[in-house]
């Protein structure tokens, strides 16, 4: 079941949003409930807290391993001659 609704404000940020019918563990549910009341969110903005840190988690996990996987296939060492200029032009300081 799926409900438009036209606008929510979550974060002082308005959206479109959509009303979902879900099934969550019942120990889960519980948790989320009383996580909610502490921070002093809604249920709907607990969710879409979560939910939107949950993707971007995930997002970030899909570029490193992008880079990783471009990094497996091409030689990403800098050049010799590069990076003894590099040095060279750093002035020496003591740790």
């Amino acid at each position: 079941m799926t409900r438009v609704i036209l606008a929510v404000d979550y974060g002082g940020v308005l959206m479109r949003s959509l009303k979902i019918a879900i099934s969550v563990p019942e120990n889960i549910f519980s948790q989320a409930e009383e996580e909610a009341k502490i921070m002093g969110l809604s249920r709907s903005g607990f969710y879409a807290t979560a939910l939107a840190e949950f993707i971007e988690r995930h997002r970030e996990d899909h570029i490193t391993s992008t880079l990783n996987a471009i990094y497996a296939e091409t030689d990403s060492r800098m050049d010799v001659v590069l990076a003894g200029m590099q040095a060279a032009s750093l002035s020496p300081e003591e740790w």
